[in-house]
Protein backbone atom coordinates (compact mmCIF):
# COMPACT_ATOMS: atom_id res chain seq x y z
CA UNK A 1 0.00 0.00 0.00
CA UNK A 2 1.22 3.10 -0.97
CA UNK A 3 1.93 5.20 1.95
CA UNK A 4 0.67 8.79 2.56
CA UNK A 5 4.86 10.53 2.40
CA UNK A 6 5.18 8.38 -1.14
CA UNK A 7 1.73 10.55 -2.35
CA UNK A 8 2.45 14.01 -0.63
CA UNK A 9 6.83 14.27 -0.31
CA UNK A 10 7.00 14.43 -3.86
CA UNK A 11 3.99 16.98 -5.04
CA UNK A 12 5.32 19.43 -1.80
CA UNK A 13 8.69 19.17 -3.39
CA UNK A 14 7.87 19.76 -7.02
CA UNK A 15 5.23 22.66 -5.82
CA UNK A 16 7.65 24.21 -4.28
CA UNK A 17 10.28 23.92 -6.99
CA UNK A 18 7.85 25.27 -9.36
CA UNK A 19 7.39 28.49 -7.12
CA UNK A 20 11.07 29.15 -7.93
CA UNK A 21 10.93 27.76 -11.09
CA UNK A 22 7.69 30.61 -11.80
CA UNK A 23 10.29 33.45 -10.06
CA UNK A 24 13.14 32.85 -12.25
CA UNK A 25 11.20 32.49 -15.27
CA UNK A 26 9.31 35.96 -14.60
CA UNK A 27 12.76 37.49 -14.20
CA UNK A 28 14.00 35.95 -17.09
CA UNK A 29 11.15 37.04 -19.20
CA UNK A 30 10.77 40.40 -18.35
CA UNK A 31 14.25 41.18 -19.35
CA UNK A 32 14.24 39.50 -21.94
CA UNK A 33 10.65 41.28 -23.42
CA UNK A 34 11.70 44.34 -22.93
CA UNK A 35 10.78 46.35 -25.89
CA UNK A 36 8.25 43.47 -27.53
CA UNK A 37 5.06 43.27 -27.65
CA UNK A 38 2.31 41.29 -29.50
CA UNK A 39 3.85 38.10 -31.44
CA UNK A 40 7.12 38.98 -30.37
CA UNK A 41 6.44 38.73 -26.89
CA UNK A 42 4.37 35.75 -27.23
CA UNK A 43 7.45 34.17 -28.88
CA UNK A 44 9.98 34.93 -26.20
CA UNK A 45 7.45 34.04 -23.94
CA UNK A 46 6.77 30.53 -25.75
CA UNK A 47 11.19 30.65 -25.85
CA UNK A 48 11.63 30.88 -21.68
CA UNK A 49 9.27 28.77 -20.80
CA UNK A 50 10.49 25.98 -23.18
CA UNK A 51 13.91 26.60 -21.97
CA UNK A 52 12.17 26.09 -18.03
CA UNK A 53 10.77 22.78 -19.48
CA UNK A 54 13.92 21.27 -20.86
CA UNK A 55 16.32 21.77 -18.26
CA UNK A 56 13.51 20.15 -16.03
CA UNK A 57 13.36 17.39 -17.87
CA UNK A 58 16.89 17.08 -18.61
CA UNK A 59 17.59 17.29 -14.93
CA UNK A 60 15.19 14.63 -14.17
CA UNK A 61 17.10 12.87 -17.48
CA UNK A 62 20.59 13.84 -15.45
CA UNK A 63 19.26 12.19 -12.06
CA UNK A 64 17.58 9.42 -13.51
CA UNK A 65 21.10 7.59 -14.99
CA UNK A 66 22.69 8.56 -11.88
CA UNK A 67 20.03 6.67 -10.22
CA UNK A 68 20.99 3.47 -12.49
CA UNK A 69 24.67 4.31 -11.57
CA UNK A 70 25.26 5.32 -15.65
CA UNK A 71 27.12 8.44 -15.18
CA UNK A 72 28.48 8.93 -18.49
CA UNK A 73 24.66 8.90 -19.93
CA UNK A 74 24.32 11.65 -17.79
CA UNK A 75 26.95 14.01 -18.79
CA UNK A 76 25.85 14.99 -22.22
CA UNK A 77 22.35 16.36 -20.49
CA UNK A 78 24.25 17.62 -17.46
CA UNK A 79 26.05 20.00 -20.34
CA UNK A 80 23.26 21.33 -21.10
CA UNK A 81 21.32 21.88 -18.20
CA UNK A 82 24.37 23.68 -17.15
CA UNK A 83 24.42 26.25 -20.28
CA UNK A 84 21.04 26.81 -19.85
CA UNK A 85 21.21 27.83 -16.34
CA UNK A 86 23.80 29.95 -16.98
CA UNK A 87 21.38 31.53 -19.74
CA UNK A 88 18.91 31.97 -17.30
CA UNK A 89 21.07 32.85 -14.31
CA UNK A 90 22.34 36.11 -16.55
CA UNK A 91 19.05 37.44 -17.46
CA UNK A 92 17.87 37.36 -13.57
CA UNK A 93 20.83 38.69 -12.77
CA UNK A 94 20.48 41.73 -15.07
CA UNK A 95 16.74 42.15 -14.41
CA UNK A 96 16.96 42.40 -10.66
CA UNK A 97 20.00 44.65 -10.94
CA UNK A 98 18.20 46.65 -13.57
CA UNK A 99 15.30 47.11 -11.07
CA UNK A 100 17.86 47.99 -8.16
CA UNK A 101 19.40 50.56 -10.48
CA UNK A 102 16.47 52.16 -11.30
CA UNK A 103 14.78 52.66 -7.60
CA UNK A 104 18.27 54.07 -6.89
CA UNK A 105 17.45 56.51 -9.70
CA UNK A 106 14.32 57.71 -8.51
CA UNK A 107 15.23 57.76 -4.84
CA UNK A 108 18.00 60.22 -6.30
CA UNK A 109 15.36 62.08 -8.37
CA UNK A 110 12.73 62.66 -5.58
CA UNK A 111 15.24 63.22 -2.71
CA UNK A 112 17.31 66.21 -4.74
CA UNK A 113 13.91 67.59 -5.29
CA UNK A 114 13.09 67.92 -1.53
CA UNK A 115 16.56 69.16 -0.57
CA UNK A 116 16.26 71.70 -3.52
CA UNK A 117 12.49 72.93 -2.59
CA UNK A 118 14.42 73.04 1.32
CA UNK A 119 16.71 75.30 0.26
CA UNK A 120 14.48 77.47 -1.72
CA UNK A 121 12.27 77.72 0.99
CA UNK A 122 14.90 78.77 3.88
CA UNK A 123 16.02 81.53 1.52
CA UNK A 124 12.72 82.72 1.15
CA UNK A 125 12.47 82.63 4.64
CA UNK A 126 15.75 84.77 4.94
CA UNK A 127 14.89 86.93 3.02
CA UNK A 128 11.03 87.32 4.81
CA UNK A 129 13.11 87.68 7.86
CA UNK A 130 15.16 90.24 6.68
CA UNK A 131 12.27 92.46 4.87
CA UNK A 132 11.48 96.01 5.60
CA UNK A 133 8.15 95.97 7.51
CA UNK A 134 6.86 98.93 5.61
CA UNK A 135 7.33 97.37 2.44
CA UNK A 136 4.13 95.15 2.60
CA UNK A 137 3.48 95.20 -1.29
CA UNK A 138 6.90 95.25 -2.67
CA UNK A 139 8.42 92.19 0.26
CA UNK A 140 6.36 90.49 2.70
CA UNK A 141 3.46 89.94 0.10
CA UNK A 142 5.64 88.32 -2.65
CA UNK A 143 7.40 86.26 0.03
CA UNK A 144 5.09 85.07 1.74
CA UNK A 145 3.14 83.36 -1.74
CA UNK A 146 7.12 82.06 -2.52
CA UNK A 147 6.97 80.51 1.06
CA UNK A 148 3.30 78.97 0.81
CA UNK A 149 3.69 77.77 -3.15
CA UNK A 150 7.25 75.84 -1.48
CA UNK A 151 5.42 74.34 1.47
CA UNK A 152 2.55 73.39 -0.77
CA UNK A 153 5.56 71.95 -2.95
CA UNK A 154 7.35 70.45 -0.36
CA UNK A 155 4.14 68.72 1.30
CA UNK A 156 4.07 67.20 -2.46
CA UNK A 157 7.41 66.07 -2.48
CA UNK A 158 7.56 64.65 0.89
CA UNK A 159 4.45 62.77 -0.18
CA UNK A 160 6.71 61.27 -2.97
CA UNK A 161 9.34 60.41 -0.78
CA UNK A 162 7.46 59.04 1.69
CA UNK A 163 6.36 56.12 -1.03
CA UNK A 164 9.66 55.44 -1.50
CA UNK A 165 10.17 53.78 1.47
CA UNK A 166 11.40 50.28 0.54
CA UNK A 167 13.96 52.20 -2.06
CA UNK A 168 15.19 54.12 1.39
CA UNK A 169 15.57 51.19 3.13
CA UNK A 170 17.27 49.22 0.62
CA UNK A 171 19.66 51.79 -0.37
CA UNK A 172 20.71 52.06 3.43
CA UNK A 173 20.71 48.15 3.56
CA UNK A 174 23.42 48.26 1.14
CA UNK A 175 25.31 51.41 2.28
CA UNK A 176 25.45 49.76 5.90
CA UNK A 177 26.75 46.21 4.01
CA UNK A 178 29.09 47.85 2.13
CA UNK A 179 30.92 50.06 4.83
CA UNK A 180 30.51 46.17 7.08
CA UNK A 181 31.84 44.17 4.28
CA UNK A 182 34.48 46.92 2.82
CA UNK A 183 33.74 46.89 -0.85
CA UNK A 184 31.44 48.97 -3.31
CA UNK A 185 27.71 49.05 -2.99
CA UNK A 186 27.99 48.27 -7.15
CA UNK A 187 29.82 45.24 -6.53
CA UNK A 188 27.48 44.13 -3.33
CA UNK A 189 24.52 44.53 -5.10
CA UNK A 190 25.52 42.66 -8.03
CA UNK A 191 26.95 39.97 -5.53
CA UNK A 192 23.08 39.56 -4.02
CA UNK A 193 21.69 39.47 -7.44
CA UNK A 194 23.77 37.13 -8.36
CA UNK A 195 22.94 34.66 -5.05
CA UNK A 196 20.06 34.88 -5.47
CA UNK A 197 19.21 34.50 -9.10
CA UNK A 198 21.57 31.15 -8.41
CA UNK A 199 19.68 29.85 -5.66
CA UNK A 200 16.45 30.09 -7.33
CA UNK A 201 17.96 27.93 -9.79
CA UNK A 202 19.58 25.69 -7.82
CA UNK A 203 16.41 24.93 -5.41
CA UNK A 204 13.96 25.38 -8.83
CA UNK A 205 15.55 22.85 -10.85
CA UNK A 206 16.42 20.03 -7.85
CA UNK A 207 13.33 19.88 -6.78
CA UNK A 208 11.36 19.90 -9.81
CA UNK A 209 14.20 17.61 -11.85
CA UNK A 210 13.84 15.50 -8.58
CA UNK A 211 10.22 14.96 -8.91
CA UNK A 212 10.81 14.18 -12.81
CA UNK A 213 13.63 11.46 -11.51
CA UNK A 214 11.34 9.90 -9.32
CA UNK A 215 8.34 9.87 -11.67
CA UNK A 216 10.83 7.76 -13.98
CA UNK A 217 11.97 5.42 -11.28
CA UNK A 218 8.63 4.39 -10.47
CA UNK A 219 7.49 4.11 -14.05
Amino acid sequence: MTSYNEITLPWLRVFIGAIFIFLGLSATISFLSQGFSGIAFLIVLAFCIGIEVTKILLGGDVGFYFALKKPDKAMFSALIVFILVCLSLTAEMFFFSSGNLTDQAKLQTVTGKTTAIKQQLEAAQTNLSNCNPSYVTKCQKPLNAQIERLQKELSSAMGAESEQAAAIGTAKFYELLAKVTGTSQDNLMMGINFLRALLGEILGLYLTSQFATYQRLKS
